[in-house]
């Protein structure tokens, strides 16, 4: 008379997996760049006009999101981001820049 196999072993008949067996190897996971903070208050203010405020805030903030994007060797995106805000900021300061020496014109030919 057999006796029956302990409890939790496998059933009578099934493969046995060999002693050279091993699970194989996950790929390495990288980490997904992300979007620089920076980049994103860049083209936010960039888009907004209050007069001095945002304008300022736009070129700063562009110009320090695209240093730190290129020292980031490629874990942070949003160049086009800076790029577009400090742009739209000089536009701005430029613009207001303009409008004040037309207003001091006006204003000194009177």
């Amino acid at each position: 008379m057999t006796q029956p196999p302990p409890p939790g072993s496998p059933p009578p008949g099934t493969p046995q997996p060999s002693a050279q067996w091993t699970a194989p190897a996950y790929p390495a996971t990288t980490a997904s760049p992300r979007t620089s903070g920076l980049a994103v208050a860049s083209l936010i203010t960039g888009i907004l006009f209050c007069f001095f405020v945002t304008p300022v805030v736009a070129v700063i903030t562009g110009h320090i999101a695209l240093d730190q994007i290129a020292d980031s060797e490629g874990m942070k995106k949003g160049r086009g981001m800076a790029i577009a805000g400090a742009t739209l900021g000089w536009i701005w300061l430029g613009l207001t820049v303009l409008a004040l020496a037309g207003w001091l014109v006006s204003i000194l030919t009177f």
